[in-house]
């Protein structure tokens, strides 16, 4: 189970990074809902928090998970942070809460989609979660052009 959560990992990695090649910084950080989002809510994703689920019953498993786990979010927020700088920000004071609060969310949302069955609600919801992440990271606005100059 370890080497399934490991291996989701590296796979939602590797989808990261090739985020980053289609998107300019300020945009991979606005489009970061729906990303997170497209990697949790696939199979692999659902796999790894039914192995979170069973690790409850498991102590042996809860123990190495845990380690696992707080690795795989070091490594996540430590990228993140990355790309909030490429983008011209700075992480909080907070920010490792704020990580894990955003994939907790975007976790939650997942599992209620499965079990509602309606993945439309949940996309009403990443938006306000799209929302938050902007007020908690302001993106600068784009500088209005001088007169008669076009966009």
């Amino acid at each position: 189970m370890l080497a399934v959560v490991e291996a989701v990992f590296e796979a939602d990695a590797q989808y990261y990074r090739q985020t980053v090649d289609v998107r300019t910084p300020k945009q991979w950080v606005i489009d970061l809902p729906e990303m997170v989002w497209e990697a949790i809510s696939r199979p692999s994703g659902t796999a790894v928090m039914e192995i979170m689920l069973a690790s409850r019953s498991d102590n042996e498993l809860a123990d190495k998970l845990s380690v696992m786990q707080q690795n795989i979010d070091a490594r996540s927020h430590e990228w993140i942070v990355e790309r909030l700088v490429a983008a011209g920000l700075s992480d909080r004071p907070n920010g490792e809460a704020v990580h894990r609060l955003f994939v907790a969310a975007i976790r939650g949302l997942s599992m209620e989609a499965l079990f509602r069955r309606d993945r439309a609600d949940s996309k009403k919801s990443l938006a306000v979660l799209g929302e938050l992440i902007g007020l908690l990271y302001p993106i600068a606005e784009a500088k209005p052009l001088k007169k008669g100059k076009q966009r």
